[in-house]
């Protein structure tokens, strides 16, 4: 049973949390309209994927999970490989990732997450003091790593393309993302993106869209776009896509200078349609540098 996008969000969002009444998919679905929820709601249930339940709704039955299937996400890639310069002295020991921030390594928030949402396939791609997440083993067995001696003298693109052939229905998600809100990971999605928060003016990098359909990358704005955040989420049919032209981007002279997400957003950017996934800005922290530490941890200040 095919579903439709917003199909797809109502049956997986009461997939997790187990019932709503239509206001709170109203307010959690805000990007939709109430009428086309509204609507979608009552051919849900004439479908059978989801059940009413009093003044709720419920996906809790054997129609919604046949439904959900084909989404389901396989699982997940860590890019951990990078030499955190500009996180030193907190970096002179361990590879970025491994930092604690209020207590807590920042690569631990990301597994949990993970784990929160299914997801227990999970690699990581490492490189600058790499042996470092051996230790993470112990807590998180399921974990495989893959090890990138380049990573001092490459970016990213190289990283990926150690893993590049297990993309399909998976997220990417970079090492220094300090996640504070798990359920941004979800056990299921329906195309591929990339998460954003959405910002007036940044520094950092942004999407252009056009809906929520992007049509280009671009490094700092006074619009209001979306900034990147490091998560994406690739299906099969692009995730092959994706092998073959970082495949080739690598095989011309830089490619393997450039990020990844040039290969879909500017080299090859016709042969996706990648959209943005609206995240918060209370979800996720990316720490670049030592002040941002000190910032979300004061206790680094005092050791400065």
């Amino acid at each position: 049973m095919g579903l439709t996008l917003l199909e797809f969000e109502v049956v997986s969002y009461l997939h997790r949390y187990g019932a709503a009444s239509p206001r709170e998919l109203n307010r959690k679905l805000s990007a939709y309209s109430p009428d086309s929820l509204t609507s979608t709601i009552q051919r849900l249930l004439e479908k059978g994927c989801i059940t009413q339940l009093g003044t709720c709704v419920s996906s809790t039955n054997t129609a919604a999970y046949e439904a959900l299937a084909p989404h389901r996400v396989r699982r997940a890639v860590i890019l951990a490989a990078g030499t955190s310069q500009r996180m030193l002295p907190a970096t002179k020991q361990l590879p970025k990732p491994m930092v604690k921030v209020n207590g807590k390594q920042i690569i631990k928030t990301q597994l949990d997450a993970l784990i929160a949402a299914g997801i227990t396939d999970i690699t990581i791609v490492r490189g600058y003091k790499g042996h470092v997440f051996d230790e993470l083993v112990d807590e998180y067995p399921m974990i495989t790593f893959v090890n990138n001696p380049d990573a001092a003298i490459t970016n990213n693109i190289v990283s990926t393309s150690l893993v590049a052939h297990r993309l399909d229905n998976t997220y990417v998600v970079e090492g220094d993302l300090y996640l504070k809100n798990h359920t941004i990971i979800r056990p299921y999605e329906y195309r591929s993106h990339y998460c954003g928060v959405r910002q007036t003016v940044t520094e950092d990098w942004y999407f252009e869209t056009d809906g929520s359909k992007i049509t280009n990358v671009d490094f700092g704005t006074a619009q209001d776009q979306h900034q990147y955040v490091g998560i994406s989420f690739w299906t099969a049919e692009d995730a092959k896509k994706l092998e073959q032209d970082i495949a080739s981007v690598l095989s011309e002279p830089g490619g393997d200078q450039l990020f990844l997400e040039a290969v879909p957003l500017k080299v090859h950017k016709t042969h996706y349609e990648v959209h943005v996934r609206e995240v918060q800005h209370a979800d996720v922290i990316e720490l670049d540098t030592y002040q941002e530490l000190c910032t979300i941890d004061p206790s680094y200040e005092a050791k400065a």
